[in-house]
C-alpha cells in the first residue's frame, strides 16, 4: 500500500459512482488485493470487473515506461548539447587559457553555473557564466582580473581557486608563494604568506581546499598546511618521502566533513598516490600506485570529494571518480575527441548530473554528463562523455 491520501477500505466508494469518485481528488493511493477494489487517481477500477482493471493496469505500466523514456531523451539531448570551453588559441581574450590548473564552481540555477579558472599562464583569473538548456548552451565571459606582478591583485603563475563558505575566492598564487582573497567581483580582500619553509611560510603551493578550515599544498615543503580562513597558521605535517605521511610532490588537495570528522584527501604526483588524513594531520589510509588501468594513478593532480572522491589522473588522460574509502569505482571518464591530447587538471561539480573538467594541455573547460554524486559501483567501469 502507498499513497497519501486518506485511505478508503475496499469495496464500494464512499460516494457511489465513478463520477463521484472522479470530483474525490483526496484520492492518491493504491491498493491491491485479489478481487478487491484498487483506487487510482480518479478512478474506481475493482468494480470494472477484471478485463478493466487489467487495462487500467497495462495503461499505468505505459505511464511509467514514458517517463522512463523521458528521463533517457532528456539526458540524450544534454549530451548532445555538452560543450567545450576555451581554446588552444594563446590569446587573453577572456574565454582563451593558457595552461590553467585549478578551477571553481557556484551553481545559479537549474541549468547554470558560473566558473572561476586560474588560468595560470595568463596570471589572471577568467569568470565564466555557463548557461545550458536543452536546446541551447551559452558560454558567456564574464570578467577576469589580476596582471603579472606582485602586488596586491597581481599573480605569479596562480595554480588553483576555491569558493570559501563566506562566499569569498581563495586563490594560490603559486610563484609569489601565498594566497590572495578576493570577492567574486575580483575585489582584493586580503593575503597572507611568503617563500620560505617555516610556519604560514610557502615554496610553491599548488592546490587549495576549504573545508572547517583552509588547507593547502605547500609542494616544494613536501608537506600540507592547515590554516584559519583569516590566514592565521594552525598546523602542518608531511615531510620528504614515500612513506606514509610522506610526499615527494603533494598537488591536488580537498576536504569533507565538519571539524570534528573532517577528512584531508591529498594527491602526489611523483608517488602516484592519494593519501587521506584527519583535520589533526594524522594518518589514516592511502591508495594508489604507478600504472594507467583502473586501479592506478599517473601524476594525479585536481581532488573533489562532494561527496565522492574525484581524481583528475592527469598523466592518463583520464578522470577517475572513487568509494571515498577507496572500495570500490563508481566511474572512469577518458572519452575524449578523437588524436586530442588532454591532461585533466582538476574538476568541479556542476548542475544537472554533470561535472566541469579542466583540460590544461587544451586549454579549456570540458562539462561531462556524468553524476559526480553516482553511487560506488562494483569495480568496473563506466565511460563519461562530452562534446
Amino acid at each position: 500500500m502507498c499513497g497519501t491520501g486518506p485511505k478508503t477500505s475496499l469495496g464500494e466508494s464512499p460516494r457511489g459512482d465513478w463520477f463521484a469518485a472522479r470530483r474525490r481528488l483526496t484520492v492518491r493511493y493504491i491498493q491491491d488485493a485479489p478481487g478487491g477494489t484498487a483506487w487510482y487517481p480518479f478512478v474506481r477500477i475493482g468494480a470494472f470487473g477484471a478485463t478493466r482493471r487489467k487495462m487500467i493496469q497495462a495503461v499505468a505500466f505505459l505511464i511509467s515506461m514514458t517517463f522512463m523514456l523521458t528521463a533517457f531523451a532528456v539526458s540524450a539531448v544534454a549530451q548532445f548539447c555538452s560543450f567545450a570551453i576555451g581554446s588552444v588559441d594563446r590569446s587573453s581574450e577572456a574565454g582563451m587559457l593558457a595552461n590553467p590548473r585549478g578551477m571553481t564552481s557556484a551553481c545559479c540555477g537549474s541549468f547554470s553555473s558560473v566558473c572561476y579558472v586560474a588560468d595560470t599562464g595568463h596570471d589572471r583569473i577568467v569568470e565564466m557564466t555557463i548557461q545550458d538548456s536543452l536546446w541551447v548552451t551559452k558560454v558567456v565571459p564574464v570578467r577576469s582580473w589580476g596582471t603579472s606582478g606582485t602586488g596586491e591583485g597581481e599573480f605569479n603563475q596562480p595554480s588553483d581557486i576555491e569558493i570559501g563558505p563566506d562566499g569569498l575566492l581563495y586563490v594560490v598564487d603559486s610563484g609569489n608563494d601565498r594566497i590572495q582573497v578576493f570577492t567574486q567581483e575580483g575585489d582584493f580582500v586580503r593575503q597572507w604568506g611568503s617563500r620560505g619553509s617555516a610556519d604560514g611560510e610557502f615554496q610553491n603551493p599548488s592546490y587549495i581546499a576549504l573545508g572547517d578550515s583552509v588547507y593547502v599544498s605547500d609542494t616544494g615543503n613536501f608537506r600540507v598546511q592547515k590554516f584559519t580562513f583569516e590566514g592565521a597558521f594552525l598546523r602542518g605535517w608531511g615531510h620528504q618521502g614515500a612513506d606514509p605521511a610522506g610526499f615527494q610532490e603533494p598537488s591536488g588537495i580537498t576536504a569533507s566533513g565538519s571539524e570534528s570528522s573532517s577528512e584531508v584527501f591529498v594527491a602526489d604526483r611523483a608517488l602516484d598516490r592519494i593519501q587521506v588524513f584527519d583535520g589533526q594531520g594524522n594518518y589514516l589510509r592511502e591508495w594508489g600506485s604507478t600504472g594507467s588501468d583502473e586501479f592506478h594513478l599517473r601524476a594525479p593532480e585536481g581532488l573533489d570529494s562532494n561527496p565522492m572522491l574525484t581524481v583528475a589522473d592527469a598523466g592518463n588522460g583520464r578522470i577517475l571518480t572513487l568509494d571515498p574509502y577507496f572500495s570500490g569505482f563508481a566511474c572512469v571518464w577518458d572519452v575524449y575527441p578523437e588524436g586530442a591530447s588532454v591532461v585533466f587538471s582538476d574538476m568541479e561539480p556542476a548542475y544537472f548530473f554533470s561535472t566541469f573538467a579542466l583540460d590544461r594541455a587544451g586549454g579549456r573547460v570540458l562539462l561531462f554528463l556524468v553524476p559526480d554524486s553516482v553511487q560506488p559501483a562494483t569495480w568496473g567501469q563506466i565511460k563519461g562523455r562530452y562534446r
